[in-house]
């Protein structure tokens, strides 16, 4: 910013040196003159900064008000100078410089008039100190630029008013520097509030949130006690069922009809492989017959244990074969090999009742064992044992919840502990006092 070098002075006026950096003052940390700490929630904590700051803010008010006041007297006297140097009635040795300094002169009285006649906030809060310091500032730095364009002149032909405005401007220079520092010192206190209220919001949501996780790890553990118990009682179920003798008999015809069963199949396939033989004269016999007789011949060539279950029973097969072999030995039906289909014609004939008996059995023993009723018991046990795989897949999964869950307590709880630390170190260079936050 330019400077008016009035009288040969320099710097002129001397508006802005700057003062040196106070240190800040803290109060003292030392744990020997404090060594029984207060406990405190968060929420008096939070109540405890507030305090402070309100305090601050009243202490910066005090601190700020005499400042105003003096610069109100200042200004007035610089109203003064103005209304003098307006009146008064420049006497020049030289004409050629009468227009120059007329409108220095007016120039600078406007610009002062304009400056002094500001409204000056009064600093009852953080707000309106900041207000009061930046109109302080805007009126040093309009009378820097005013007096350093005219610096000359008034230099020259002003001397006794520049004298007097050097004066008065270096005390508002002065009440500035104080305004500054008072404001500086306000400001490192209320970021050290701000960050310790910061601090302690996120020690109270963190809290909040470690309890929640808390009941959760008891109502899983809950859980958990539910699920064994019920395990323990579907595993003596279980047991029980599986030691009765009503069991013990049950899978025994299970066996039983699933014996019968793989007889049935092996039953099925020794029939398929002997009427295979005859599957070239059946396909031929086939041509020309009626819907019914090619049924019975499609039967007999892919399922021939369905004719022991034919409701009119076998004679109208035997009657089926007896005409196929009687078309193969007269040569209706030209075969290469056809005195093995006779032959085999002959034996599956012969064989039929004895077949027919075989399966007759096998069917009425696979009634009396289903009679027995051994699938309901055999399920109530497949039942159970699902119930306890699922109850054991519950189990192992929530105890995957409680392990991260406790992971995550441990892991907030160290969070926790430092945060405290930290915000009892700044409550403690806040407060002077040491507290012990509890959560």
């Amino acid at each position: 910013m330019a400077r008016l070098n009035i009288c040969k002075l320099s710097p002129p006026f001397g508006f802005f040196k700057k003062k040196d950096n106070l240190p800040k003052i803290r109060p003292s940390t030392d744990s020997n003159r404090m060594p029984n700490a207060t406990s405190i929630t968060v929420l008096d904590a939070l109540a405890e900064l507030a305090k402070i700051e309100s305090e601050n803010v009243r202490v910066l008010s005090n601190n700020l008000s005499p400042i105003r006041e003096d610069v109100t007297r200042t200004l007035r006297s610089i109203q003064k100078v103005a209304d003098e140097l307006k009146k008064d009635k420049i006497k020049l040795d030289e004409h050629k410089f009468k227009s120059v300094v007329e409108n220095s002169k007016a120039t600078v009285v406007t610009s002062l008039e304009r400056e002094v006649s500001s409204d000056l906030p009064s600093p009852h809060s953080a707000y309106d100190a900041k207000r009061f310091k930046e109109r302080l500032e805007s009126i040093m730095n309009r009378f820097g630029e005013v007096s350093g364009s005219h610096s000359k002149v008034l230099n020259v032909f002003m001397k006794k008013y520049a004298g007097k405005l050097k004066d008065e401007f270096e005390r508002l220079s002065s009440l500035l520097q104080d305004t500054k520092s008072f404001i500086t010192d306000f400001e490192q206190e209320a970021t050290v509030i701000r960050e310790c209220n910061n601090i302690l919001n996120t020690i109270s949501q963190k809290t909040s949130s470690l309890k929640s996780n808390k009941i959760e790890v008891e109502n899983t553990r809950s859980v958990i006690e539910k699920l064994e118990y019920d395990l323990r009682e579907l595993e003596n179920t279980l047991k029980n069922l599986e030691d009765s003798i009503e069991f013990r008999d049950s899978v025994h015809t299970l066996s039983q009809i699933d014996k019968v069963k793989i007889e049935e199949e092996e039953f099925n396939k020794q029939l398929l492989g002997l009427f295979g033989h005859l599957s070239r004269a059946i396909t031929k016999y086939s041509y020309g017959m009626t819907k019914e007789t090619y049924r019975r011949l499609h039967v007999l060539s892919e399922m021939p244990w369905k004719i022991f279950e034919d409701v009119e029973g076998l004679s109208p097969y035997i009657k089926l074969l007896s005409e196929i072999r009687r078309s193969v030995q007269l040569y209706d039906i030209t075969l290469k090999d056809s005195d093995k289909v006779i032959h085999y014609c002959d034996n599956i004939l012969k064989s039929l009742p004895e077949f027919q008996e075989i399966a007759k059995k096998r069917k009425l023993r696979l009634e009396s064992l289903n009679k027995k009723k051994a699938n309901s018991l055999v399920a109530t046990s497949r039942e159970i044992r699902e119930k306890i795989n699922n109850y054991n897949e519950s189990i192992q999964n929530n105890r995957r919840v409680l392990e991260q869950l406790t992971k995550e307590i441990n892991e907030k709880d160290g969070e926790l502990e430092e945060l405290r630390k930290k915000a009892e170190e700044r409550l403690m260079i806040i407060s002077g006092r040491k507290f012990s936050i509890s959560t």
